[in-house]
């Protein structure tokens, strides 16, 4: 499906850093909306910055996660899910894992370069609870911005670095246990038992939404169970093969992994690129359309002169014989 056609591929530029072309969906502003609705402006403007850089930076790692191991990547796409990141990872077990893990990684970062300024805040405990705000609205606004900033960037770090080490894919987690049993167990066994474990999670999460009467993470164990469905349909169907790899994590929605047959990384041309490829391609037509023209005109030609003689050849019809003539000479004398 061509994903233009539909609104979850409309987009926005904002910009290329790094050599990465970084574009926003145009519904990422229902993540924002959400968060305005349940903290209101401040509160959950912060919050929704927040999300945007936490989300971008963990994108970057998966970007340099790949490039470092030998792969590639060069676009992400920001969305309410959180984001895409396109890449070509090392084709190897070890780049796989490097490029997937390295989302994480610059969330485990964060954590501990903020750590020892939210060390003596009385909210920390509560920074430690995923999906759930560390303070109130309330107390947002009688505490110091400064403050508010870092406990929130510790605890929407902590949150996405915890959810993405469950080992259950659409999460990085689960897409690292995947990795790492095919490698082991081959593609199939590994593929199966990776989806095995997806539905005990899911399992396991859906009974933590009961107990808790929790919306949200009643929510991700759908995903969870959604996922698993999907892969072990695609599987049955025999659709899974070895080169395949997606890469799914919960705060970019899912992460395209791919590669040529080779394993080569696969560049998408630039505007400047398709352009020129446009003109040349455009180029290559008409000159085909003028050859087989040229080709009637002197069939025609050669009729006549089968016909009535050379002098009832005009001068032009002359010259384009000769020139004819000497193309078929030419191409006979070339090499090969």
């Amino acid at each position: 499906m061509n994903n233009s056609l539909t609104p979850f591929g409309w987009k926005f530029s904002i910009g290329t850093w790094f050599s990465v072309r970084v574009y926003v969906s145009v519904l990422f502003p229902l993540a924002i909306f959400y968060f305005l609705w349940l903290f209101g402006p401040a509160m959950g403007g912060m919050l929704s910055g927040l999300l945007f850089v936490s989300v971008l930076l963990h994108e970057f790692g998966h970007i340099f996660g790949a490039r470092i191991t030998g792969g590639f990547g060069d676009e992400i796409l920001i969305w309410p899910l959180g984001g895409l990141a396109q890449l070509s990872p090392a084709n190897n077990t070890r780049g796989k894992l490097i490029a997937t893990a390295a989302g994480p990684a610059v969330n485990l970062a964060i954590c501990l370069l903020l750590a020892p300024f939210v060390y003596h805040s009385p909210y920390l405990n509560n920074a430690f609870i995923p999906l759930v705000a560390p303070i109130t609205r309330e107390t947002f606004a009688a505490g110091n911005m400064l403050d508010n900033v870092v406990l929130l960037g510790f605890h929407m770090n902590f949150a996405l670095l915890m959810l993405n080490l469950l080992p259950a894919c659409p999460l990085d987690g689960g897409q690292m246990l995947r990795t790492t049993l095919m490698a082991n167990m081959g593609n199939s066994r590994g593929m199966d038992w990776s989806v095995k474990v997806g539905f005990a999670v899911a399992l396991l999460v859906f009974l933590v939404a009961i107990i808790n009467n929790h919306v949200l993470v009643m929510s991700l164990a759908f995903l969870f169970f959604l996922t698993a469905f999907l892969d072990m349909q695609r599987m049955k169907m025999g659709e899974y093969y070895e080169d395949s790899f997606m890469g799914y994590d919960f705060s970019q929605g899912y992460t395209s992994l791919e590669r040529t047959e080779e394993g080569t990384p696969q560049r998408q041309p630039g505007l400047i690129a398709r352009w020129r490829n446009k003109r040349a391609t455009e180029k290559r037509r008409r000159l085909e359309i003028e050859a087989r023209e040229n080709e009637l005109k002197v069939d025609a030609i050669l009729a006549k002169l089968h016909d009535k003689g050379m002098e009832s050849l005009t001068e032009s019809e002359k010259r384009q014989l000769k020139r004819a003539s000497s193309r078929y000479k030419d191409k006979d004398q070339s090499p090969g």
